[in-house]
């Protein structure tokens, strides 16, 4: 079976450490297609900065509004899945993407300060303390950085800490839904960004991805339906056994060539542990106060509409009265503008395409109003 090109670009970007997808180095801090420079406005101020999750040092940087004074409102930007580090940029795709750092451009021109990090396993936070045993890194690893994160930029003294939000991208967006259930009260954020966010579980995801690009490889005559329907059935056994126990199916080598890319043991802890959270779930035990921005891209090839529909059903069972979704035409996955038929293979990097300006002013106007 010649199954192996089937898999590029599956599931929303790629998985944490089998490295399939957007995310890796973070290089400098900036791309020639940011906002600010597209507006003509100078490149805010930036530093380096660190905190700690768990036993790892975490390393990042801390935007600030230009001439800003007293305390400021502030956005922890979380990154999506794969090695993508602080910046959105990866190893893997040759070029810059640069969706986070364009992000936070965004912010501090609206005024929002922002802490962007390279998380485990990507830039200069590297493996850390996992060095020796990248397979112990779970997604609750992930769920752990990002509330760390947070209190620390709630701390510092440049942030007002009762007007901060999260904003997630794809995976990272998952995660938001999770920061934002585990801090209440008087620590609880004052509102989401949720760009690009997946709206159904993660393993559904894998197997609805899969199963649409297995189907383009029947219809090219790369493999049989045969193949295809043995592959599926082994799939399911994956996903039944993941769901039920955590584990791949014990005494059960995964040796088809397409599952054995995104079934590694690198990702089986990972895997085990993602899919015990669902978006659609999450935005449900919500508060219906929480002002909430999602973001699509009409040509994003890795979540869907029914995934913005599946996430809106969800904070409207939490009768969530405060949500808006801004489609964008011609947009991608990591929100470049796109024109004619999109391909993430040559797109994502592309420097002549720029970052979404229609992204932009919704995501300015939108932090205007909740920060006014």
């Amino acid at each position: 079976m010649q199954l192996r090109s089937v898999v590029f670009g599956l599931v929303l970007c790629g998985l944490p450490l089998i490295v399939a997808g957007c995310g890796g180095s973070s290089g400098p801090p900036r791309s020639g297609a940011s906002p600010s420079a597209a507006a003509g406005t100078a490149t805010p101020p930036e530093r380096d900065v660190s905190f700690r999750a768990g036993n790892d040092t975490i390393f990042g940087t801390l935007e600030l509004p230009r001439d800003a004074s007293g305390r400021v409102p502030a956005a922890l930007i979380l990154a999506g899945s794969g090695p993508t580090d602080r910046n959105g940029n990866s190893k893997l795709i040759a070029g810059r993407i640069d969706t986070l750092s364009n992000f936070a451009s965004v912010l501090a021109a609206a005024g929002v300060a922002s802490l962007r990090y390279d998380k485990l396993g990507t830039g200069k936070t590297g493996l850390a303390s996992f060095a020796t045993h990248p397979a112990d890194i779970g997604f609750d690893t992930y769920v752990g950085e990002a509330l760390a994160a947070y209190d620390y930029l709630r701390s510092l003294p440049e942030v007002d800490p009762s007007r901060v939000l999260i904003l997630g991208h794809s995976e990272g967006a998952l995660i938001a839904l999770i920061v934002a259930g585990q801090r209440s009260g008087g620590a609880a954020p004052g509102a989401l960004v949720l760009a690009a966010p997946p709206g159904i579980g993660y393993l559904e995801t894998i197997a609805n991805q899969l199963g649409a690009q297995l189907d383009a490889a029947v219809s090219a005559g790369r493999i049989t339906r045969a193949e295809e329907g043995a592959t599926i059935a082994r799939l399911d056994g994956i996903v039944a056994s993941l769901r039920a126990t955590g584990a791949y199916p014990a005494g059960q080598p995964i040796t088809d060539p397409v599952l054995a890319q995104i079934f590694t043991a690198a990702n089986e802890k990972f895997l085990g542990q993602v899919e015990r959270y669902d978006p659609a779930q999450l935005a449900a035990t919500l508060p219906a106060s929480l002002p909430v921005l999602i973001l699509h891209g009409a040509k994003d090839q890795q979540i869907s509409e029914s995934d913005i529909a599946a996430l809106q059903a969800g904070f409207a069972r939490a009768n969530n009265e405060h949500v808006r979704v801004v489609e964008l035409p011609n947009v991608d996955h990591v929100f470049k503008e796109v024109p004619g038929t999109p391909n993430p293979a040559t797109d994502y990097a592309n420097p002549a395409l720029p970052f979404s300006s229609g992204a932009a002013a919704a995501l300015t106007a939108f932090v205007r109003g909740v920060f006014p």
